[in-house]
């Protein structure tokens, strides 16, 4: 994930709502999909720090006075702001075969829902990230991380999405979900991550 993209969720993965009323101020802290909440301190004038940390709580930034309002309420009075946020981030992991750009079984599945979601779904971009095991030499893992990235591309192509919404990154037996000796083939490892924008 490159590092704009990732600070700009890394800001809505507390979801955080701002609004103006009355020449105020205000943050209403939204819960994530997952029903995770996350905390942010704001400094009131007098310095003194309030923490939100609740699901619907409503803060006045420049007075620092805070309010916790209901799931209902805060659907009814803020639907225009809520349904404006950009749509999180969704991310798929595909497997693949030993020394294959052919994905596994159990994957396709995957795959599958993935392109029924790009056919429905407006999705603006889609990142596909390419790794393996470290069963192979370094240089020969970053070139089937590439075949491997590349294979999904192809296949999101010709399903109909845009190839210019696409990026393709490899990087090999870097970055592996379960960390390994050198030469040790490990499955869950052999992977490509898409992730939809």
């Amino acid at each position: 994930m490159n590092k704009g993209y990732f600070m700009r969720y890394l800001f809505l993965s507390f979801i955080v709502l701002f609004f103006a009323a009355c020449n105020n101020i205000n943050l209403l802290l939204l819960p994530e999909s997952n029903g995770k909440v996350g905390k942010i301190e704001v400094q009131k004038e007098d310095g003194k720090v309030v923490l939100v940390d609740k699901a619907y709580e409503k803060v006045e930034l420049v007075k620092g006075t805070s309010e916790l309002l209901s799931k209902e309420e805060v659907s009814r009075k803020y639907a225009n702001e809520i349904n404006a946020l950009p749509k999180m981030p969704e991310n798929y992991v595909l497997y693949f075969e030993w020394d294959s750009s052919k994905v596994v079984e159990n994957s396709r599945v995957i795959l599958n829902n993935l392109i029924e979601k790009l056919k429905k779904e407006e999705i603006s971009y889609v990142d596909v990230i390419g790794y393996t095991d470290t069963a192979g030499d370094y240089s020969y893992n970053k070139i089937l991380s590439l075949k491997r990235a590349n294979a999904i591309r192809d296949i999101l192509v010709k399903s109909g999405f845009d190839e210019n919404k696409i990026s393709v990154f490899f990087y090999g037996e870097s970055n592996p979900i379960v960390k390994t000796g050198d030469g040790v083939p490990k499955k869950i490892n052999r992977r490509v991550e898409v992730t939809l924008k």
